[in-house]
């Protein structure tokens, strides 16, 4: 479960996030909606632990974030919270299973074992045939599942995705949100996600729409 008491964030003078209260049940996909400069990317920053709040409490699972050092923070993040972004942000010199890997060999794993892993995850994403080819070889459909098979690498709890379709066309923004589901059914992982797509947001188990830094439903 997730709970964020209270939380305010400005950068400046300009404030972003004004007293929100929240709470995230497991294993539900929840999609966060609101005008562009709303505050749903800095609320995702905050709960996956890429930014502080000025004032305010997240807790994960228990885990008060603002207990936690840098350091403790970054151990967190990388063994609990899985990101899926708009443009991927994957590796050009790696290969998709190489992509895949990295957080598993940043937790330490041997290398041959963060392989095998990720090779299992591209297989089970249907992208068995693309193990060994690189970003600029994959279609967007396609580098953004590598993407997905990157964000669970470790087993997270948590998926935190920021316009995950936002790059893509149709058919593919289907299918990408239906894997979302599919996962939730299958793993019990949580996902919140930011997202303009009004089809996944009605979607979703909830919808959490803020407007001028304030959850208003």
């Amino acid at each position: 479960m997730i709970e964020i008491r209270n939380v305010e964030k400005s950068y400046g003078t300009l404030h972003v996030l004004k007293q929100i209260n929240l709470t995230i049940e497991n294993s539900k996909v929840v999609t966060i909606v609101g005008p562009s400069g709303a505050g749903k990317s800095t609320l995702l920053h905050l709960i996956g632990t890429l930014d502080r709040p000025d004032s305010g409490e997240v807790v994960i699972d228990g885990t008060n974030l603002r207990t936690l050092s840098d350091d403790q923070l970054s151990e967190f993040r990388n063994r609990h919270i899985g990101f899926v972004y708009q443009f991927h942000h994957l590796l050009p010199e790696f290969t998709a299973v190489e992509n895949v890997a990295l957080p598993a060999m940043i937790a330490g794993k041997s290398r041959k074992e963060a392989l095998v892993h990720a090779a299992e995850l591209l297989d089970f994403l249907k992208l068995k045939d693309r193990v060994d080819h690189k970003p600029n070889e994959l279609s967007g459909g396609e580098q953004q599942r590598v993407a997905v098979a990157r964000a669970l690498m470790n087993n997270p709890e948590l998926i935190l995705a920021d316009e995950p379709s936002g790059n893509l066309d149709t058919d593919n923004a289907k299918k990408l949100h239906q894997l979302f589901f599919d996962l939730r059914d299958q793993f019990h992982q949580t996902f919140i996600i930011v997202t303009h797509n009004e089809e996944l947001a009605s979607l979703s188990d909830r919808k959490i729409v803020l407007q001028d830094g304030r959850v208003i439903s």
